[in-house]
């Protein structure tokens, strides 16, 4: 018989606000279990150069811990940047941690369409 999950928190559009933070007041997710090699970190520097940095960091907002973002938070102090838009998260720590790895193990879990992407690049 399977084993029985236990309730997860609910997060809802009322515990989370956007603004503009200084980049020195985030704190990086020093047990991050994803890390970010040099090669990463380029092809995240292009993409900010490129495009801007479009996309909010997620922040647990207690303690100001980059739950998703921590590659996109390294690059921009690579780059200089002074602030970064973020989403703050109203969440304890626990969930804070199993939101970090639910949101990187989501992309590895994904795939590509090699048709759909070749045909969209330039």
């Amino acid at each position: 018989m399977p084993k029985a999950r236990k309730s997860q928190p609910h997060i809802s559009s009322s515990t989370i606000s956007y603004s503009r933070v200084p980049v020195d007041s985030l704190v990086p997710d020093a047990k991050n279990p994803r890390g970010h090699g040099e090669r990463d970190l380029a092809f995240l520097k292009q993409s900010i150069e490129t495009y801007g940095h479009v996309m909010p960091l997620l922040v647990q907002r207690s303690t100001r811990m980059v739950i998703a973002g921590n590659g996109q938070l390294a690059a921009l102090k690579a780059m200089g940047a002074a602030e970064v838009d973020v989403a703050e998260l109203d969440c304890d720590d626990l969930t804070a941690r199993r939101l970090s790895i639910t949101l990187n193990r989501s992309a590895e879990l994904s795939f590509w369409d090699p048709a759909t992407w070749q045909a969209r690049k330039y």
